[in-house]
């Protein structure tokens, strides 16, 4: 039994590299085209807003509503975190950087789809395929966080050997707009059988799409209206806070590669998003690219020729995930001291 378990591991071991090994991103900066792929990209934008904190895609969304300006019936995010909860009332409590998907699903209701473009690394990532194609339906009444599957049942190892960087998952869910709660759609005796305390006659109830994917499986998007939103955290993540401990950092040059190579993918894909969001989520990216990632979203307000939209937020960042942050570092510091 141990052998074949060997065996196994190690051919998904293999495949694993040989995906990883196809991926071939761009590998050279070239300035001119990254800001000729700007200028295309916000060809149509109207509305660009740079902010710290992810939740607050959420005014920038409520500033365009004002101006008589909609997004769009999609939301497109690259992040390395869902941003959405399970089977939680999300509204009965302050919207947070973890959650502010639900919000937005709850609070605009032409959105119907969000594509959560996630990086191939954590897309490659073998104990986060493990854990994206496993089930919440045991944990449900401590209202995970959506990690990929939430309760449908998966075949495993299809799932191992066909990544999302090979073919994107798409989940359809319902989400009540009174509450934020949201739960997979799936039967009425199933949420019985689960003792989910989940009403689908409910008429509120809203039918929602997540496609979680890669830059490599994102679909194109001519002539779609969108909503484009963008957390620093996609390019480097600290490993701060995130499924897994998952760690994704790279040096400053790697990062700019990173950023032209998602510029160029969301320009190929004709994506032509009436209003941006750029987050730099400070808490989860590493430290030293904060300032490369700043020159980024300049560049972006340079070449568009548009201006930073919002000076001030309604929401901010929960003051217990601050403290998190900084009892994170204090062990790192620790850690390397030793």
């Amino acid at each position: 039994m141990k052998k074949k378990l060997v065996i196994i591991f190690g051919i998904i071991l293999a495949v694993s590299a040989v995906l990883f090994l196809t991926i071939k991103p761009t590998t050279e900066f070239n300035e001119q085209e990254f800001e000729q792929n700007i200028k295309e990209i916000t060809s149509n934008t109207k509305i660009i807003d740079a902010n710290e904190n992810h939740n607050q895609a959420i005014d920038v969304a409520e500033y365009a509503y004002s101006k008589n300006i909609y997004p769009g019936k999609i939301l497109i995010n690259f992040d390395t975190h869902s941003d959405a909860f399970i089977n939680w009332n999300v509204l009965n409590h302050e919207t947070e950087i973890s959650n502010w998907i639900n919000e937005y699903f709850a609070k605009f209701p032409e959105v119907e789809e969000l594509y959560w473009v996630m990086p191939k690394e954590e897309a490659l990532n073998l104990n986060l395929r493990l854990l994206f194609a496993d089930n919440d339906y045991k944990n449900l009444e401590n209202n995970p966080v959506l990690y990929g599957n939430s309760l449908k049942k998966l075949n495993l190892l299809k799932f191992i050997f066909t990544p999302l960087t090979k073919q994107a998952y798409t989940q359809e869910f319902l989400i009540d707009p009174d509450t934020g709660m949201m739960n997979e759609l799936v039967s009425n005796e199933d949420y019985k059988k689960l003792k989910i305390p989940f009403d689908t006659s409910n008429t509120k109830l809203k039918k929602i799409k997540i496609i979680t994917c890669t830059e490599e499986t994102l679909p194109d998007f001519d002539g779609k209206e969108v909503f484009l939103s963008i957390d620093a955290d996609y390019i480097s993540n600290s490993g701060f806070d995130t499924a897994a401990n998952f760690i994704n950092k790279k040096n400053k040059k790697e990062a700019k590669l990173a950023l032209f190579n998602m510029i160029k993918t969301i320009k190929d894909k004709n994506i032509r998003p009436q209003v941006i969001n750029l987050t730099l989520s400070p808490q989860y990216l590493p430290e030293e690219l904060h300032q490369t990632v700043i020159d980024f979203f300049d560049k972006i307000f340079e070449v568009s020729k548009k201006s930073d939209a919002l000076n001030s937020y309604k929401r901010q960042i929960d003051p217990y995930r601050v403290k998190e942050y900084e009892r994170f570092l204090k062990n790192q510091i620790l850690y390397f001291l030793e």
